[in-house]
């Protein structure tokens, strides 16, 4: 499965037949190339469905000149990550903490490139939802206050 910059979610059909078939791939084929020991179809959709809403990102930046560069460079990215980063070592809880810190409660050591970290904090909001980190929650509420989008779930 993965986000196209088109705005598509793609995956393999086959590969979601079933619940078993899903977690024997998960399992036996990604588990450490692509996806982390815990990670659920849910949390890889919802993985996928942030990139798109970092897409609209790009969309709604008008000052960007190429949107294609953009998302291959992963500058909007970036930079609600540095802005996450900069409110959460502003609260109580993440005085402190360095980017490091923050980031490895999201994901696993090795797991996160700069252009993940959006979408792994969203999919980490989305499986937890109780226990969340601090990142994921502030980015959270950054990429939806920033995309307007309304969201149930």
């Amino acid at each position: 499965m993965y986000a196209g910059f088109n705005g598509i979610i793609y995956f393999n059909s086959q590969t979601f037949i079933n619940k078993r078939i899903v977690q024997t791939n998960l399992d036996k084929t990604l588990l450490g190339k692509h996806v982390y020991k815990g990670a659920t179809i849910f949390s890889i959709g919802a993985h996928e469905a942030a990139h798109l809403l970092e897409r609209a990102l790009i969309d709604l930046n008008q000052t960007i000149p190429d949107e294609f560069f953009a998302w291959q460079n992963n500058s909007v990215t970036k930079k609600t990550v540095k802005e996450a980063i900069l409110k959460a070592v502003a609260t109580k809880e993440g005085k402190g903490m360095s980017y490091n810190e923050l980031i490895r409660e999201i994901a696993p050591e090795g797991f996160l490139r700069v252009g993940e970290i959006n979408a792994e904090a969203i999919a980490d909001f989305y499986d937890k939802r109780r226990s969340v980190a601090l990142l994921s929650r502030i980015i959270w509420r950054l990429m939806i206050r920033k995309t307007n989008v309304i969201c149930i779930y």
